[in-house]
Formats: structure tokens, sequence, C-alpha cells
């Protein structure tokens, strides 16, 4: 019986991503970007410029401390790129996060990141 190690490394890279979200870490999620990135919070956009991505972040989880958040679906655009959907709840406000996720080399990066208020 084969085992498609494949799969397995993406459905790890994607719970990765998902987990690094989930905890509010800027520094993991940084250290699962793309070299070729885009993160837009709010309309700040940052283009690949992990410094600068990183402290935005940090500003963001900072300002929005998380109270709950909700992963709605995950989906392939194309057999190079997949999307997650989340809904980031804080105290006072509700977001919308939306990553788009590439293949580099065996592993998933993130592409693109958008955070925007509901």
């Amino acid at each position: 019986m084969s085992i498609n190690t494949s799969f397995i490394n993406q459905e790890n890279s994607i719970e990765n991503i998902k987990k690094a979200i989930e905890i509010t870490s800027p520094r993991e999620i940084i250290n699962l970007l793309h070299d070729e990135h885009e993160l837009n919070i709010d309309n700040e956009i940052i283009n690949s410029n992990k410094n600068k991505a990183e402290l935005t972040l940090k500003n963001f989880f900072d300002k929005q401390p998380l109270k709950s958040l909700n992963f709605i679906y995950e989906g392939e655009v194309s057999n190079e790129i997949n999307y997650i959907l989340a809904e980031y709840k804080t105290e006072k406000s509700s977001y919308s996060i939306i990553v788009f996720i590439k293949k580099k080399f065996d592993e998933l990066k993130i592409s693109r990141l958008i955070i925007n208020k509901e």
C-alpha cells in the first residue's frame, strides 16, 4: 500500500498555517510566508517585506485581541493555489481572513493574507 506523502505534507502545512493564525503569532505567520507575498490588513498593503509584515501583524493582534476564530472553508483555486476563509472576532469587531497558499518546492506557503473588518 502506497501513501501519498505529498498530500500528507500539504495537510500538515495547511494545519500549520491555521495554527499560526489561531495562536495569533506574527513570527509563525512570517515563517510561513512565500518569498513573494502580499499582506493586506484593513487596506494597508505590504509586499515582500517580512519585517514590516511582522510589525503590522503584531500591531493588529495587539490592538485587536482574538476572542474567537472560526475557519469557514478551505478550497483549491488550482493545482497550485489553495485558500482558507476564516472569521476572526474580537470583543467589539469581526474580521474576515482570506489566506491564499502557494506551493514552494514541497511546502505550502502563504502568498497572500487579507484581513478586513466586516
